[in-house]
């Protein structure tokens, strides 16, 4: 666990400060000083005592005079945050209008921008977390910040516009990770672009912002369409999460398109409960990763998806004994409980009776969980019944009972 502090700032509330407790990740560089940026422009909840709606035209202005009378100091947005803490804090600072909030959500990143760049650079924000669907004016309010992390989420349209961090005139040089949610439009496609009368290429290359040749490692949550076929790619990534329904297959395309992906991943993370189409492709992908030492996979159809779309063989998390990396130190698998699972299990039992199965394994899970990792917001959690689940229980403790038999013995997680 970590502590963290952080600037958590709004348009519908005043800026405060806080600290949190974070689990470690290692796919996540650095959060020792977050800035989370909510761009949600939701309505102050009536409980909250306001002063009566203002014309939207007095409102900016009076902000533009307020800004053209005092020069933005440094101090000023700590000064701010001081004063009480949570919503009982002057909510009377608050513009009622949607306008009027943005225009003072910007100019309060910009204080705290001024304010962070007079800092010592080991006592800076490292971490910026923006969403949803960020743009223009936002992405210019936070130019100037040197973050090590950070997380772009997108919105109702399923885009992230990078163009204009891009235009930044003080890059993300520091930059070591990214984590990337919700961006269902391959992180803004070249052919999105092509000029009104041409034809779109689906094929075109992306536009991947320069800083990603920087980062060690990136996470996706629910990105789709990304085809890693583009002018900067993540050349420099150890560290890959994938999280998503068509995680396995972005794992194949990023394997296939970044240059020397097989050789310097080390760790891999990949959740997706909804098959794919590629199984032959992902094995050998998987297998030829030959520098990962750290391997998380939750895979398998969960019941109600395999019922509804039947495949001629249930096989999206069997098989995968003999395609594992042969260097692999900690394996955490989660599978579904279907039969033809509960059937790979022996082969499970005999390969780990033997020591030349991953022999640098050190630690490790197995769980019949995969289809609870992957549900989204509403989705029901698949029931399973207490035989079956005992019944996988029985083989994956033999499993154990033969690792842990190993001289050093292999640690079991939880």
């Amino acid at each position: 666990m970590s502590i963290s502090k952080v600037i958590k700032i709004a348009a519908f509330l005043p800026p405060e400060v806080i600290t949190e407790l974070n689990h470690l990740d290692p796919f996540i560089s650095s959060n020792r000083y977050i800035l989370k940026i909510d761009l949600e422009m939701d309505d102050i909840s009536d409980r909250h005592v306001l002063e009566p709606i203002k014309n939207i035209e007095t409102e900016l202005a009076a902000l533009q005079a307020e800004q053209s009378a005092h020069q933005i100091r440094a101090t000023s947005i700590t000064s701010e945050m001081d004063q009480g803490s949570g919503n009982n804090r002057v909510l009377r600072k608050i513009p009622r209008s949607r306008k009027a909030r943005k225009e003072l959500l910007i100019r309060r990143l910009c204080e705290i921008v001024a304010a962070d760049r007079e800092l010592p650079r080991e006592a800076r924000i490292d971490a910026i977390e923006i969403g949803p669907e960020p743009y223009r004016p936002y992405y210019q309010a936070i130019d100037g910040l040197s973050p090590k992390h950070v997380k772009l989420t997108a919105g109702f349209e399923g885009a992230v516009m990078f163009d204009d961090i891009e235009s930044f005139f003080y890059p993300w040089d520091d930059i070591e990770s990214a984590v990337i949610s919700g961006e269902a439009e391959g992180w803004w496609l070249e052919s999105f672009r092509t000029p009104k009368g041409e034809t779109q290429n689906p094929d075109s290359t992306c536009a991947y912002p320069e800083f990603i040749t920087r980062i060690k490692s990136l996470t996706l949550h629910y990105c789709e369409g990304f085809n890693f076929s583009a002018r900067y790619l993540p050349v420099q990534m150890v560290n890959f999460k994938i999280v998503g329904i068509d995680a396995l297959s972005t794992f194949c395309r990023a394997f296939e398109r970044i240059p020397g992906l097989s050789e310097r991943l080390q760790r891999l993370h990949l959740t997706s409960n909804r098959g794919c189409f590629e199984w032959v492709y992902f094995r050998q992908c998987l297998r030829e990763c030959s520098s990962i030492s750290y391997l998380f996979l939750a895979l398998g159809d969960d019941e109600k998806y395999y019922n509804a779309r039947p495949s001629p063989v249930r096989d999206n998390d069997t098989k995968l004994l003999s395609s594992f990396p042969p260097f692999v130190e900690t394996l955490s698998f989660h599978c579904s409980t279907s039969h033809e699972m509960l059937v790979d299990l022996d082969s499970w039992i005999d390969a780990t009776s033997q020591s030349g199965w991953l022999p640098q394994l050190k630690e490790i899970t197995i769980q019949s969980n995969g289809p609870q990792l992957d549900r989204l917001p509403g989705e029901e959690i698949p029931k399973v019944s207490p035989e079956r689940r005992n019944l996988f229980q029985r083989k994956i403790d033999r499993i154990y009972i033969n690792l842990q038999s190993r001289s050093p013995p292999v640690v079991i997680l939880p």
